[in-house]
């Protein structure tokens, strides 16, 4: 099996070594003509910048592949032609842009050049697939502070919950790409690469009607190309702040400072290769203490006047107390923090071939709020990781129809996460002054082993009742975490991926382009967790002792010598060292999940980009391969006995399918149980062992009708692997043997992939010189969503597990809409509205015990969404008369961006007064309404030197949104819960006091309006 694998991947690259396409460049087609319409054959067709120049065939047409994104200037020539410039042609990301030339004729050679600026392509008849675009300049300008914050402004994406959803699908259906790799998390879901929109050259974001050479995504793929350096030096230096107008205004104390560099490598030092070998860096740094910085440091007395009076004497938690400051800014870490970098060198061996190498990640640290910990933030969780990616790309353009592009990179992801100042080391330390060797030394009772805690509070806490006295005298517990308390989870988990991509691309003539493709991945995950680690499972404990250690036994009747005193043993007594009753207390410490597995993704594609006058089509097909790598093991325990530690290398099976024998005479139902668990495990060895094939079909139809309308239709088969999480799992049917009442989850590596299938069609129509209307229509059904279910063992209906299986299915329609205006007179900005539907059987992947047989709106079902972009802009020089008034306002290079956002609430399930669920997702949430001012003034020094200043307010209208609501009641601040403890028909003002304070949970709303300011020096 291993050697059809690789013959496949020699014969994609057999077949593709020559032509390859990467997604991250444009096109640039066009006929050049003369005054009376007649074609020029043969003419210059010259890129300026690029390097690159190509001839018009005997029908006057030209085209150019392979186009870095960006503004260039073209030049046409020919004898017997007047020659021509056209400035400011915009070459898009994956997109073909149209520029026809007519030249004017001329018998007599004339000194210069006509030339004219490049009009503004409102409609784009080339275009098959659904999104938008947005450049450097309209990033930096826009009042939206991250990535995820920019796509939601176009129609089709929302933000639920931090979570970005694109038609109706879940948040992990969104693939991330960095300069033609892709930094989507295939364990977890998500993006998990972050950059600074400082370093963004150009952003494309897709929402329906992928081509082929996009694969592993079913909503929306957003695709990331960052800036070069260039011949000259530039740079930017820039800080921002959220607390410059004191403590009386919602602030996070946030500070920010961003620095970026470009330009050649060695500079003076080798003139010569001051435009071949150029650099870009950026790094920015983030610290703030979030806008609940205020709740960190909240002492309970205060807040609970009838605690009780023992606390008095409490000091509480104070993150602050220890801080520096210099004026107004803290020094050092806040609770939130948050550093990434990128840097990018190319070097150009001459104008058709040239090799990029780029490394860019970011690392964080986070001590995050929870208002339930708020009283024990002390030991609450810790958070810190970071990413990384190694990249090099080699392009070579054969000529201006053919282009070769090879990538290689490296990812990287870790991720530990624990109680604060509590490492996990420190639950058990080994005593060896006070050790008794001979003692029944149960969990948790070793007097050799120091334990810090057995109920998970520490410190003087311990010594205090977390009560709040009632008005009848009577003590009640208090809801929120008790102070001491420890957060009771530790990860420490690493994923990497090696990754080798060839691309191609090839125009064989006017109408055939053929791209095609293959990629190579292979990931290592690692995977390490504890939970409740002063959790000591008598049964591990026993095995480890039982099956690991030689013991010194001692029968009934023996003689022992305890404190020089014989003694008669009445039961018999096994002795053990410290160092193996340390083990065994670790071994049976918590629950454990944790494996280490390499799995294999591979994936060919092949398409033709068919072009007439009145139709383009772009058909492809996808074929992605999934090899989970044979088997996978199992790092630590979750339930069972010390037997699962290592690899049992006599075995048929190792590591996961490994399992102890029971005789079929004495035992024969563990051994119909066992047995059992063999031929399961044995057909997923199997599984583990076969490769998964997948193949999606594609196809693109633009219709142009007229110069100013365009259709378009699309089919997509979208096919997109499970997470590895649901795939690789500790957890095992046999784990129920030892722990019946264990709620395990098992992992199945039998899971299908999850499919899409897409119909959409749409419309473009310019409306005037200056706006464009983009209306699409869409319907996607999805299905092989991960779930559980309950699985019921055949021997023993008492025993019960889930396991992830692939039964979800769901659906999702709508219309988007999005007018977009070009800058003229002095504004320019978009419009767009969303109507959608998302339904189906489950919003989660845990979903046991919760079947649903119908389809009902999901989580994220937001119905109607409404996006206002405006900007207003005063260029330099220019001059802008207040309306109606001849007056001029005193201002220029000045810009004014407003961002509004109305969008519908998300449902929720209703409960009744006894807490039973009512009809599903039946309820909705308040409408949301959220609104962005970002305003910039610029002072320009010379030709390039620019000092910026600007201001962003967010939540200008100061709305209150409501983020989640109580499901007895639709409200955010009161749950509707019982008070009643006591069923007296009596609730006294105390415990109303102390539960409203717990229901107001500042997350379940939004914060008040901000302001943040910042300073940038661009040279």
């Amino acid at each position: 099996m291993q050697r059809k694998i690789i013959f496949l991947l020699v014969l994609s690259f057999i077949l593709t070594s020559s032509l390859l396409f990467a997604g991250t460049t444009g096109k640039l087609a066009g006929k050049v003509k003369d005054q009376d319409g007649n074609p020029v054959p043969f003419a210059n067709v010259i890129l300026i910048g690029f390097e690159v120049g190509i001839q018009t065939d005997n029908k006057g047409q030209y085209y150019m592949i392979n186009i870095i994104p960006g503004t260039y200037d073209i030049q046409v020539s020919r004898g017997g032609f007047h020659p021509k410039r056209i400035n400011g042609v915009k070459i898009n990301l994956d997109e073909t842009t149209i520029e026809n030339v007519v030249l004017k004729k001329t018998s007599i050679p004339i000194e210069g050049i006509d030339v004219v600026e490049a009009r503004v392509k409102m409609i784009n008849k080339y275009k098959t697939d659904s999104g938008i675009g947005f450049d450097a300049k309209t990033i930096e300008e826009i009042a939206v502070d991250d990535i995820v914050g920019i796509i939601a402004i176009q129609a089709g994406a929302i933000v639920v919950n931090g979570d970005l959803h694109i038609r109706g699908g879940r948040p992990n259906e969104v693939v991330f790409s960095i300069d033609g790799m892709s930094v989507s998390d295939p364990v977890d879901g998500g993006a998990a690469l972050t950059i600074d929109r400082d370093a963004i050259k150009d952003m494309k974001v897709m929402t329906g009607g992928f081509s082929a050479e996009f694969g592993n995504a079913q909503s929306g793929v957003v695709n990331i190309i960052t800036k070069d350096g260039g011949k000259d030096y530039s740079g930017k230096m820039e800080f921002t702040s959220d607390h410059l107008l004191g403590e009386n205004v919602t602030n996070s104390n946030s500070d920010v400072v961003k620095l970026a560099l470009g330009g050649p490598v060695l500079g003076p030092l080798s003139p010569g290769l001051r435009d071949k070998f150029t650099f870009f860096f950026n790094g920015a740094a983030n610290w703030h203490d979030s806008f609940y910085n205020e709740q960190y440091s909240i002492n309970p007395n205060d807040d609970i006047p009838t605690l009780v009076s023992s606390w008095r004497t409490y000091e509480p938690y104070d993150p602050y107390k220890d801080r520096d400051d210099f004026w107004i800014f803290d020094l050092g870490d806040r609770n939130y923090n948050n550093y990434n970098a990128n840097f990018k060198m190319k070097y150009t061996f001459n104008p058709t071939q040239n090799v990029t190498f780029a490394v860019r990640g970011n690392t964080y640290y986070n001590e995050p709020f929870a208002h339930a910990w708020k009283y024990a933030l002390e030991h609450y969780a810790r958070t810190e990781g970071g990413q990384r990616q190694y990249i090099t790309t080699y392009n070579h353009v054969f000529n201006p129809k053919m282009n070769l592009v090879v990538k290689a990179s490296y990812y990287q992801k870790n991720v530990e996460q624990g109680p604060r100042d509590i490492t996990r080391d420190m639950y058990f330390a080994k005593d060896s002054l006070n050790f008794e060797l001979i003692t029944y030394n149960l969990p948790g009772q070793c007097s050799g082993i120091i334990y810090l805690t057995d109920d998970n509070i520490i410190g003087d806490t311990e010594e205090y009742n977390w009560t709040y006295e009632t008005g009848d005298g009577e003590e009640e517990g208090i809801p929120f975490v008790r102070p001491g308390t420890i957060f009771g989870s530790y990860f420490d988990d690493e994923n990497s991926e090696i990754a080798f991509k060839s691309d191609f691309e090839y125009q064989v003539n006017p109408v055939h382009g053929l791209k095609s493709g293959f990629e190579v991945k292979k990931h290592n995950i690692k995977k390490d967790r504890l939970f409740n680690p002063w959790d000591i499972s008598q049964t591990r404990y026993d095995n480890y002792l039982n099956d690991e250690v030689p013991v010194v036994a001692y029968s009934v009747g023996d003689t022992i010598w305890v404190d020089g005193e014989p003694i008669e043993l009445v039961k018999p007594l096994k002795c053990y060292s410290l160092d193996d009753i340390y083990n065994a207390t670790l071994s049976a410490s918590g629950l454990r999940d944790g494996y280490e597995a390499d799995p294999w993704q591979g994936a060919f594609y092949i398409q033709d980009r068919m072009e007439w006058e009145g139709m383009i089509v772009n058909a492809g097909i996808r074929l992605d391969i999934w090899y989970l790598g044979g088997d996978y093991d199992i790092v630590t325990p979750q339930y069972t006995g010390s037997y699962l530690n290592s690899i049992n290398p006599d075995s048929e099976m190792n590591s996961i399918y490994y399992l102890p024998d029971a005789d079929p005479e004495e035992d024969p139902v563990n051994y119909k149980k066992y047995h059992d668990a063999r031929d399961y495990y044995q057909k997923i060895k199997d599984r583990f062992e076969t490769p998964e094939i997948m193949i999606s079909p594609r196809l693109g139809v633009s219709h142009p009708i007229s110069e100013r309308s365009v259709l378009h239709f699309a089919y997509n088969y979208q096919r997109q692997l499970p997470q590895m999480q649901y795939i690789f799992t500790t957890g095992r049917p046999q784990d129920v043997i030892e722990n019946p009442s264990a709620n395990i989850i098992v992992g199945n590596p039998e899971l299908e992939a999850q499919s899409t299938i897409t119909y959409e069609a749409g419309l473009q129509y310019q409306l005037s010189e200056d706006y464009v209307l983009d209306l699409t229509a869409y319907y996607k059904n999805i299905y092989n969503y991960v779930s559980t279910q309950e699985v019921t063992d055949e021997t023993d209906p008492n025993l019960k597990w889930n396991e992830y299986v692939s039964e979800d299915y769901g659906s999702a329609r709508g219309i988007d809409l999005n007018i977009q205006k070009m800058l003229s007179n002095f504004f320019s900005g978009s419009v767009s509205y969303s109507l959608t539907w998302a339904n189906g059987n489950h919003s989660e992947t845990n979903t046991a015990n919760l079947e649903s047989l119908r389809e009902f709106p999901l989580n994220w079902d937001i119905r109607n969404s409404f996006n206002l972009n405006f900007l207003f802009k005063i260029s330099k020089g220019e001059e802008f008369y207040i309306p109606f008034t001849d007056v001029i306002l005193p201002l220029d290079d000045f810009t004014a961006n407003f961002t509004y956002n109305l969008s519908s609430g998300v449902p929720y399930t209703e409960v009744d007064e006894y807490n039973n669920l009512l009809e599903q997702n039946a309820e909705q949430q308040p409408y949301t309404e959220t609104a962005n001012l970002r305003v910039r003034k610029n002072f320009t020094f010379g030709e390039k030197t620019r000092l910026s200043l600007y201001m962003d307010i967010d939540n200008l209208f100061n709305k209150r949104n409501y983020w989640n609501v109580y499901a007895k009641t639709g409200s955010p601040y009161y749950s509707g819960n019982n008070l009643d403890f006591n069923n007296d028909g009596y609730i006294d003002d105390e415990t109303t006091m102390v539960y409203q304070d717990f229901d107001k949970n500042p997350r379940n709303y939004s914060i008040g309006r901000s302001y943040t300011f910042g300073l940038a020096f661009s040279w």
